[in-house]
């Protein structure tokens, strides 16, 4: 098959969407399909288009050229209505989380998350079908650590800084990006190891370097959750909007982490450590890094 996926992401917003689309082609290629990244920033190493986010001429020059046989979107927010009108909707397949599984002009769906029972037979979702960064399974040893924090690709919520204000003599490793809004407000400590990846293709090795030997993960709601449950780490999550919100519910639920009962990081240093001091979960179920090979394979069963 030729296969299109258009993602947008870059180091503000957009990571997990960008490793995930990004498992998904290297699945895709290892089974010898054609497969082109369409996007605006991120695509390391891969036969890539560039269009500028949101342009539908952009868009249908490239579709124009490549005449894919299926157009996987990966998008932030809604399917533009556009992108119906570009390619046939039964050649449509949908990857994402919040809200994904309402959708129903799309060929297929597959829902990143825990969501109830769709009617919907074009809707695959549930840990089956969560597609994870497989070289994460190469576990690292490393020194005893009781924290990894991570508060996202731009930290939008403050989250490392408002670790450190309620933990400041915790053992931690804090993940950030270059990008991140709160990087200034967080530092090295005797307690606190900072890991910023030095280039988008070492992001894999810097995470993996953050969570080896910690007890425990305090993150913002987002894939690197799905990642760390996978991982058997105990987990802790704020959510950035209500769509997070409610997916990390379910997944509280479900037994799999702890979700903050709110929008966002409260203020109050002592509501952040009355959370994360709550018994940690041990995740009953988790993920098992085998995702993007179910989805590639309900690809080749609808598609050929």
């Amino acid at each position: 098959m030729k296969i299109a996926v258009l993602v947008y992401a870059n180091q503000d917003v957009g990571l997990g969407h960008w490793n995930r689309s990004k498992a998904l082609i290297e699945e895709l290629e290892r089974r010898g399909h054609y497969v082109w990244a369409i996007g605006n920033m991120m695509t390391h190493r891969k036969m890539y288009y560039q269009v500028r986010e949101g342009s539908r001429i952009d868009l249908y020059h490239v579709v124009e050229q490549l005449k894919p046989d299926v157009l996987i979107a990966d998008l932030q927010g809604e399917i533009p209505e556009y992108i119906y009108e570009l390619v046939d909707p039964e050649r449509l397949v949908v990857l994402n989380g919040v809200g994904r599984e309402r959708e129903t002009r799309a060929g297929m769906i597959f829902v990143q998350g825990l969501v109830d029972p769709s009617e919907n037979k074009n809707v695959f979702s549930g840990i089956d079908y969560v597609i994870l960064r497989p070289e994460l399974q190469q576990w690292l040893a490393g020194p005893e650590k009781e924290w990894f924090v991570f508060g996202g690709a731009k930290d939008k919520m403050h989250l490392s800084p408002a670790f450190q204000e309620a933990f400041p003599e915790t053992s931690a490793n804090i993940l950030m990006t270059n990008m991140s809004v709160s990087l200034d407000n967080t530092y090295r400590t005797m307690y606190h190891d900072i890991f910023i990846p030095p280039s988008p293709d070492k992001q894999v090795e810097t995470f993996r370097q953050a969570v080896a030997g910690v007890e425990k993960a305090c993150l913002a709601m987002g894939m690197t959750a799905w990642e760390t449950v996978a991982l058997g780490i105990p987990t802790y999550v704020f959510s950035s909007t209500n769509g997070h919100l409610s997916f990390a519910k379910k997944m509280e639920d479900a037994g799999m982490l702890r979700a903050y009962d709110g929008v966002g990081v409260p203020h109050h240093d002592t509501l952040v450590k009355e959370f994360l001091e709550q018994k940690p979960i041990q995740p009953r179920l988790r993920p098992d890094f085998m995702g993007a090979s179910r989805v590639a394979d309900k690809l080749e069963e609808r598609y050929g």
